[in-house]
């Protein structure tokens, strides 16, 4: 069955319309158009020979205006009479192309076989061989103001750019062996050739945004239209008019293109802007039949400037290393014929400095008490002051507060009144190079709990025993039992932590008292203060004046051992 999405091409046997369309704009290279002609009012003085070589290719074309003027001697031209001058003969003047942009390597191989190196503000020639190595990029401006961005492993050459004054036509044509070429073409004068030749197929345009690839290894050539039409004619008189969004693939020698609607432009809408983060992973929206995706960034609307260029990206593409800027974003489909879909661009701004603080306290996820939290970052030097954000979400669309700090140090005071989650991040202050006071990226975010602090036991002890102690707890709370002989306790002689709220002491004899403290812990590790220090009773010891009497195994003597 046949797939209707695949449009197979006809051979030339078409209305006289369409034919007139496809020959304006391939041209007398595939002998559709019949030939076109310009008058020239003959000097005296002239002769065919004359003119053939001021105005054709050489003298040695003189037959061509013999034959199309009908002229018997090539010696006798009445003057004042009019000659036909063949367009496609007419020498024309020959254009160079400006380099305006090269990343990478780009070399160039002219009719002499000199090889050279491209830099910007260089010339491309009628006759030059490029080649775009890998990770290389090449903007070209023609004479015309049309535009030709090359993007890596690349090589054409260009066959011919010329200016034909007579006719006020202009010729280009680009013979390209490997790799692909965009192509943002002016409008073209009637009668001009713009054209893209590959082994398998010819590309011809008036007007338009397109590319061409061929790939020498796969052995085919692809055309794809974002904006205007193109006419394609492969071997074996196939052809093909493409309107934007649309593209045609060539498979083989003589085979006719198929045509093919190109996938949708991707979704680029949650990708942020400014990107205050490296390395970016661009969140694009699969593409159905996507197989792979075309990531550019340029500084430049128009994409001649391309610092980065990922033809087979997967998602999410990731784009690791861009400095501080503005810049322009271009992602396209790729599907499983090897065309580009259409394109995506949007603005894209970068703003990673100056650096963001580090938070130090509170430490992640750590509960405070409820109430007035003190938030601690690192400084930075230079910095001139930071901005804070707090909120009780993770997205920040409702700030709770925000702040600024015109203080070297990175501190900030938030009032926690209500229990559950807060979130917090920190951005630097600092002066950019007009003066200005700009804010950095904010800092990774930072989450505390802010909990009810737990409250300070009160211990009951049993009137059998002074030892024995208990005291009204909260669920999942411990408990810090302390005792010391003195009510500072400076010297502790017992600690242990509980999970019950009770207490039961076996405690040495001694000549004085002791005194107990009780602290809780709750879930989160946050403590209670210390109840206040409570005298308690053991046994009473022997005393002499200097302390406990001790039997020899050292334990106190006391009155009931006596």
């Amino acid at each position: 069955m046949r797939n209707p999405m695949i449009r197979p091409a006809r051979r030339l046997s078409m209305p006289i319309t369409a034919l007139c369309v496809l020959s304006l704009l391939i041209g007398p290279t595939l002998g559709l158009a019949a030939e076109r002609t310009v008058p020239y009012r003959v000097q005296r003085g002239d002769n065919l020979y004359t003119l053939a070589a001021r105005y054709l290719g050489g003298v040695a074309d003189w037959p061509v205006l013999a034959k199309l003027n009908k002229v018997a001697d090539p010696t006798r031209l009445p003057p004042d009479s009019i000659i036909q001058l063949p367009v496609s003969k007419l020498r024309g003047v020959a254009q160079t192309a400006k380099v305006v942009y090269v990343r990478g390597t780009v070399t160039v191989l002219d009719n002499k076989r000199q090889l050279r190196v491209l830099a910007v503000d260089g010339v491309v020639a009628e006759g030059d061989t490029l080649r775009v190595g890998p990770a290389s990029f090449a903007s070209l401006k023609l004479h015309d103001g049309s535009e030709v961005q090359v993007p890596a492993n690349t090589e054409f050459r260009v066959q011919r750019m010329r200016e034909v004054n007579e006719a006020n036509l202009g010729q280009s044509v680009f013979k390209l062996n490997d790799g692909r070429l965009d192509f943002s073409v002016t409008p073209q004068r009637d009668g001009s050739r713009f054209e893209v030749q590959t082994p398998l197929a010819v590309t011809g345009v008036r007007g338009t945004h397109f590319g061409v690839a061929m790939s020498s290894q796969r052995r085919v050539a692809l055309t794809d239209v974002v904006e205007g039409h193109v006419a394609l004619a492969s071997q074996g008189n196939h052809e093909a008019m493409l309107a934007a969004g649309e593209g045609a693939v060539v498979l083989r020698a003589g085979a006719a293109p198929s045509v093919h609607p190109l996938l949708p432009a991707p979704d680029l809408a949650t990708i942020p802007n400014p990107v205050e983060r490296l390395p970016l992973l661009l969140s694009i929206s699969p593409v159905p039949g996507a197989v792979a995706y075309r990531v550019q960034i340029a500084t430049d609307r128009e994409f001649d400037q391309v610092l980065f260029n990922d033809d087979a990206a997967a998602l999410p593409p990731t784009i690791t290393q861009l400095q501080d800027g503005d810049y322009f974003l271009r992602v396209r489909a790729l599907d499983e014929n090897g065309l580009f879909g259409m394109e995506s661009v949007q603005p894209l701004r970068v703003k990673t400095l100056p650096a963001p603080p580090l938070a130090q306290s509170p430490e992640q996820d750590q509960a405070v008490r409820l109430g007035r939290v003190r938030l601690l970052c690192t400084d930075l030097p230079d910095a001139r002051g930071y901005q804070l954000q707090v909120a009780r979400n993770g997205d920040f669309s409702s700030l709770l507060t925000s702040s600024t700090s015109h203080t070297a140090t990175c501190e900030f005071g938030v009032d926690a009144a209500e229990e559950g989650e807060y979130f917090w991040r920190v951005a630097t202050l600092m002066p950019n190079a007009l003066g200005e006071m700009e804010r950095g990226p904010f800092s990774d975010i930072s989450r505390f709990r802010a909990v009810p602090a737990p409250s300070t036991p009160e211990p009951v002890f049993d009137s059998n025993n002074g030892l024995q102690a208990h005291w009204l707890a909260e669920p999942n709370t411990r408990f810090l039992v302390q005792v010391a002989s003195e009510q500072t306790f400076a010297d502790i002689k017992y600690t242990v932590e509980i999970a019950e709220p009770r207490v039961s002491l076996d405690l040495p004899a001694t000549c004085g008292a002791y005194y107990l403290r009780l602290q809780s812990i709750n879930s989160y590790g946050l403590r209670s203060a210390f109840s206040p220090a409570r005298r308690i009773h053991g046994n009473a010891a022997v005393c002499t004046s200097d302390g406990p009497v001790r039997l020899g195994n050292g334990q106190s003597v006391t009155s009931s051992t006596r």
